[in-house]
């Protein structure tokens, strides 16, 4: 049985050529379809995500027709005046992954939700908007997004527009081996706080607020 870390892992390729294709955040998209589609903690899809490659909870409309979509009926529940009221409703049924990843980039860039992609370059924010614009019912959907994207971060880090390089960490010791402190690489230049591996090495140093600047003794 496949959880739904292990799906995130294994369409990241796809969702980044979303991203690149559409400007969608493949962070935002992996974080929303796991909300939506994770059952039993997380340890399984939804049915409605493996049998109908719906991974959005995305609603059934005619126009989802000419990618060949049917509908598909299911019991779910929406936020109404505040409280979750048990419904059925018409669902979107694709085809195959593929088109489904065409149905949703095709609602997520058309009027409605366009104007989201303003901030794509923080995904969070995006899906935000998204939400905003009318996604879904629920009042805490972006916090149950904002949680997914907390739990899939260390596959999909990476994918954040103009995010830096993760850095390299480096180990500061004095001439007996003692660590000091943990600093990192940026390029060929050693980065590394100066209090612990100057007080480290028997000196003092002092601080002023004034430029502010730092003594070393």
């Amino acid at each position: 049985m496949t959880t739904v870390y292990e799906w995130a892992q294994s369409v990241k390729g796809d969702l980044v050529s979303l991203q690149e294709k559409h400007g969608i955040p493949a962070l935002f998209a992996a974080a929303q379809m796991a909300h939506e589609s994770a059952i039993s903690g997380g340890n399984s899809l939804s049915s409605l995500a493996t049998e109908c490659q719906n991974y959005a909870g995305l609603k059934w409309a005619t126009w989802q027709g000419q990618f060949g979509c049917k509908p598909a009926r299911y019991g779910t529940w929406e936020e109404i005046d505040g409280v979750a009221t048990a419904v059925e409703d018409a669902f979107c049924a694709s085809p195959t992954w593929e088109t489904w990843l065409e149905v949703y980039a095709s609602l997520l860039t058309a009027d409605r939700y366009r104007p989201a992609l303003a901030f794509a370059h923080d995904p969070l924010l995006y899906g935000f908007h998204v939400w905003q614009a009318g996604w879904a019912t629920d009042s805490r959907y972006i916090v149950g997004i904002a949680r997914w994207m907390a739990a899939l971060w260390d596959i999909y880090q990476d994918t954040i527009p103009g995010k830096a390089p993760a850095r390299r960490p480096v180990t500061i010791v004095d001439g007996e081996g003692k660590e000091l402190c943990q600093g990192w690489l940026e390029g060929s230049r050693t980065i590394a706080p100066i209090r612990p591996v100057w007080e480290g090495v028997g000196r003092t140093l002092e601080w002023q607020e004034e430029g502010p600047k730092v003594i070393l003794k």
